[in-house]
């Protein structure tokens, strides 16, 4: 069995994403959900990632009301890696806390 990342091109576009992706909703503050996982439990798990060629993140505004978007953030800054080098997909789907600056339905 080979460690070697597989990778895909998505469409012409000349993006390389990793066959495997990070799902980052585990990651946040555990005043969302008590199973997320803070910042510091987050990074070593994201770097063992990083360092084993996946390339392609996917976090999304409604986990942890933004946190684990602020967490991948603070990873890419923390260990100086360049975001040329990493895929990032989010999605927009429920309102966030009003709380932590989102808007909300009446804008």
């Amino acid at each position: 069995m080979s460690n070697k990342m597989q990778y895909m091109r998505v469409g012409s576009s000349g993006l390389k994403v990793s066959k495997t992706i990070v799902g980052c909703m585990t990651y946040g503050d555990k005043n969302w959900q008590p199973w997320v996982l803070t910042q510091e439990e987050a990074f070593p798990i994201l770097k063992h990632a990083y360092d084993s060629g996946i390339n392609t993140f996917d976090v999304a505004d409604v986990y942890s009301n933004e946190r684990s978007e602020e967490i991948l953030g603070a990873f890419l800054k923390e260990y100086k890696i360049p975001r040329n080098k990493v895929v990032i997909m989010t999605k927009v789907f429920h309102f966030v806390d009003p709380a932590r600056g989102a808007a909300d339905a009446a804008g």
